[in-house]
């Protein structure tokens, strides 16, 4: 189980600010003036150079290379590890080995130099750092790898901060972290734990947290934990908590702990403060949690279900104990450090439903701790997150993590504020994440260069379809995917409808793929017997996916069959004498072995080919330009890769026009009348299916 986030101050029902520097979280993406800067090379923006690393390829390795170096704790996932000689060394390692991996070094700049502002954030020290022998991998044998600095001893507290911290956003730009501010000396800055993934200056975007000379602006405080000192500073606004409620959360436990529960009903309830989640359900049965308010929770509001200990691209990630046939409905979850409902439930070897349901609930502020907290996680098989207003938040909306979902009939407003690469609804890593739908949702105000919905590395097989998307650097981004269709669909003052990438992109030769063991593990749980791997299906299993994704007895809300018949055909590359995955060794052109270009790059039914990819029937507003193919090209013979290889749907009956007036869309009530753009090109069976099940009603307005 997570441990609980820090105690945090409450005054009159609103969660106070740690002190922070820089202030303020209404920033743009790319707008520098809330965070401390590298270079924002990976942000597109222009960054101040407030903290930039010091020594990147000596201390951790070529980025090139970090995810073999062994030298960051991200390369200590087994996922990353997998060609290693030494089977005995390819397993995760552990949190406390980790955390006393090599941290960054920063040099101030910028802000952080200026008038030695940085120096007010820490004590004055070189600390003393223990190498614990480790060493990398390979190339990098010769790197420590466990660089563990020594606390600062000795310290007048009264003259120099102790409880200092970095958060946001260090090695890439969409997973935040923190690091702890162990002293400075000249014009370096040093720290104590490591960041997750490798420190880069083009993606440093963080604050500075809990350090007193900061407090500066209402509404901050400051808690000093020195030698059990235990001590809150607080700025209240007006200069006085006089009249006000005024609470240090420190509640550890659920509201609501529901364990083996059935047909119980939570109806009416106020909870606020905890620093876990709010309720908790475990192999609960037919609850239905109904008008209920959570609020000042530092993880989610409700959990249908718990996840296993690891990150989510790994391949053990998934949900327990999520029982079936439960609903949260008519509820205010706001203000969340997490997220707003997981949904776990239903068996993924057997597809069997689990039916919970997160229906015409207000979700609002959420992920304000932890980036991956979204206000609906749909993991398992055959949950839904619909009719929900789900709005203000930094990161991602929805998280699909499974089979058979819907996410329908939703209003998305200002989310995905403070993040990259990522989608307001987002699912990754795994072919076999079949069956989705999303559909009848307005997309509105999305943050930075993101996108509606982004079916990242390989994710398949989601139907996405009668949605508005108004206001998105794009619609879909559909990464590497197999059977992915986007038909249907409005988009208003995009800067393209989609784009994604094709493994084709990398070269003939790059074997294996990025995170392959990872998308193999996946496919072969569920699709592929594989006699003596980690990860195999039974011959159960598979018979039971290829009748439910055969039959057609399974539907989409619409009534249409969930069906890919082509997942009796689909294949990893492998070579045929031995049933290893192919790899650059084991690849020729020409080759007869199961690794050629026939098999791994041209076969439709090769999982890294993207066929069966549908952009059908797309509205398109305001000057935006269609989905946007990535094409490859390979030599000798001559050769050219994109989307449309493989499909006849690509940018296939569009409609374009220079207003939403035009169309004859109503954006009020997201109706299309019998005249304009839309009615004369599709005609009025079309609008009238599209004004059948879209609508406004009941999905919340900003």
């Amino acid at each position: 189980m997570q441990d609980p986030f820090a105690p945090e101050l409450v005054v009159g029902g609103d969660t106070q600010v740690l002190a922070e520097y820089p202030n303020g979280n209404s920033c743009a993406t790319t707008e520098t003036d809330c965070h401390l800067w590298g270079t924002g090379d990976k942000w597109d923006a222009e960054g101040p150079r407030d903290l930039m690393n010091v020594d990147l390829g000596a201390r951790f390795g070529l980025q090139d290379d970090w995810n073999s170096s062994g030298t960051t704790p991200r390369a200590q996932f087994e996922d990353k590890k997998q060609q290693l000689e030494d089977p005995e060394q390819r397993d995760t390692w552990s949190p406390e080995e980790m955390r006393r991996m090599t941290p960054q070094i920063f040099t101030a700049g910028g802000r952080a130099l200026a008038e030695d502002r940085y120096k007010s954030w820490a004590p004055e020290a070189v600390p003393t750092v223990d190498d614990l022998g480790t060493r990398g991998f390979g190339e990098y044998t010769d790197v420590p790898v466990q660089l563990d600095p020594r606390w600062i001893e000795h310290i007048d507290n009264t003259k120099a901060e102790t409880e200092g911290w970095l958060s946001g956003y260090f090695g890439n730009n969409y997973a935040n972290d923190m690091v702890r501010i162990l002293s400075w000396s000249g014009d370096r800055i040093y720290t104590k734990y490591p960041s997750m993934y490798i420190p880069q200056d083009a993606w440093t975007k963080v604050k500075v947290l809990n350090v007193l000379s900061e407090m500066d602006t209402a509404g901050e405080y400051y808690i000093d934990r020195y030698d059990d000192n235990d001590v809150l500073y607080y700025r209240p606004e007006g200069g006085t908590i006089e009249g006000k409620d005024t609470t240090l959360q420190t509640f550890d436990k659920n509201f609501f702990l529901l364990d083996g529960v059935r047909g119980v009903t939570l109806r009416g309830l106020a909870m606020t403060g905890s620093l876990v989640s709010g309720v908790q359900l475990l192999d609960a049965v037919g609850t239905l949690i109904d008008a209920v308010g959570i609020s000042n929770v530092s993880m989610d509001a409700i959990r249908i279900g718990r996840t296993t200990d690891t990150i989510t691209s790994m391949p053990d990630y998934e949900t327990l104990r999520g029982g079936h046939d439960n609903v949260v409905q008519n509820s205010y979850l706001h203000d969340l450090g997490g997220g707003g409902v997981l949904l776990g439930g239903g068996d993924r070897a057997t597809l069997e439903r689990g039916n919970n349901v997160a229906r015409h609930n207000e979700i609002a502020r959420f992920s304000k701790l932890a980036t991956y907290t979204p206000a609906g996680y749909l993991y398992g098989v055959g949950n839904s997150f619909e009719y929900n207003y789900v709005h203000d938040a930094p990161h991602m909306a929805v998280q699909i993590m499974g089979n058979d979902m819907r996410v329908n009939h939703n209003h998305f407003y200002d989310v995905v504020k403070n993040a990259g690469d990522m989608g307001a609804v987002y699912a990754g890593r795994d072919f076999t994440y079949l069956g989705n739908e999303i559909a009848y949702n307005h997309f509105e105000k999305i943050g930075g260069s993101n996108d509606a919905l982004y079916m990242d590395d390989g994710a398949s097989g989601v139907r996405f379809h009668h949605n508005v998307v108004n206001g998105s650097n794009s619609g879909v981004n559909l990464n590497s995917g197999h059977s992915n269709t986007a038909n249907d669909n409005v988009f208003i003052g995009v800067k393209h409808v989609g784009h994604g990438g094709i493994y084709h992109k990398k070269g003939e030769t790059r074997l294996p793929l990025d995170n392959s063991w990872v998308l193999q593990s996946r496919f072969n749980a569920f699709l592929d017997v594989r006699e003596g791997e980690k990860y195999s299906a039974t011959p159960e299993t598979v018979a039971a996916w290829h009748e439910h994704y055969t039959s057609g007895e399974a539907t989409y809300s619409d009534g249409r069959p969930i069906a890919y018949p082509q997942v009796e055909r689909w294949y990893v590359p492998r070579v045929t004498a031995t049933g290893r995955d192919c790899t650059a060794a084991d690849y020729s052109t020409a080759g007869t072995n199961g690794c050629s270009r026939a098999t791994v790059w041209d076969d439709a039914d090769s999982l890294y080919v993207p066929s069966g990819v549908e952009i059908d029937h797309a509205v398109v507003v305001g000057g935006g330009s269609g989905f946007v193919e990535t094409t490859a090209a390979f030599t000798e013979p001559a050769a050219q890769y994109n989307l449309s290889r493989w499909s006849d749907k690509v940018n296939t009956r569009s409609v374009e026009a220079t207003s939403v007036a035009e169309t004859g869309l109503d954006l009020d009530t997201l109706k299309f009348s019998g005249s304009g753009a839309v009615a004369e090109e599709y005609g009025a069976a079309w609008v009238a299916q599209w004004n059948r099940h879209v609508s406004a009603e009941g999905i919340g307005r900003p």
